[in-house]
């Protein structure tokens, strides 16, 4: 039985429609593409938790960081992702 490869991928903004663009959606879209099952953690701008799924991609949006963080735990203690990747802070 093959096991299904899973990604988990963190960063501090992105997954909407606005950034479609934007490397870590772009990335998420073609492992997802690939038969990757793609989670993201992202911190929302609006400060309005939502889980959306856009292109088979599960997007967690938290209002706080530490919140973000529980959630991490979470997906780790329930689903154990084989890779995490991590996007660090853009400088624009």
């Amino acid at each position: 039985m093959i096991k299904q490869k899973k990604i988990l991928m963190v960063a501090p903004y992105g997954f909407n429609d606005r950034m479609v663009n934007f490397i870590e959606y772009i990335h998420a879209r073609l492992l997802s593409k690939n038969g990757w099952r793609v989670t993201a953690i992202v911190q929302t701008e609006n400060r309005n938790a939502v889980n959306e799924h856009p292109a088979a991609i599960t997007v967690y949006r938290t209002k706080y960081r530490l919140r973000g963080l529980f959630q991490i735990f979470k997906i780790f203690w329930t689903d154990s992702p084989s890779v995490v990747h991590i996007y660090g802070l853009r400088n624009n």
